[in-house]
């Protein structure tokens, strides 16, 4: 396991998805937990540790790109849909990738 991916364990996210404001759990309050296979990162609720999805590696990438550039967030990061113009590429047309 790599520094980042350490960096990345555990860190506290909001999540405002389509699909957490149709089905939330615990105020959408989750954390990033270890991925499996092609998903290097999970997310999981703060408060009963159900999986709530999955942290692409772009999105990864973003969010360490932040820590190392402005240390740990004072609150959590908030993790949203990317529209559908985006899937598959990075999108930085306002410097995030589906996070803020």
């Amino acid at each position: 396991m790599s520094t980042h991916q350490i960096a990345l364990l555990g860190l506290p996210v909001q999540l405002d998805r389509a699909g957490d404001r149709k089905r939330p759990c615990h105020g959408n309050r989750a954390f990033i937990a270890e991925g499996v296979a092609m998903y290097p990162y999970g997310l999981r609720c703060a408060t009963c540790q159900k999986h709530r999805g999955w942290l692409s590696k772009p999105e990864a990438e973003f969010l360490l790109e932040c820590i190392t550039q402005f240390g740990p967030p004072e609150k959590p990061f908030t993790i949203r849909n990317i529209p559908n113009s985006h899937r598959g590429k990075r999108a930085n047309t306002d410097g995030n990738a589906g996070l803020t």
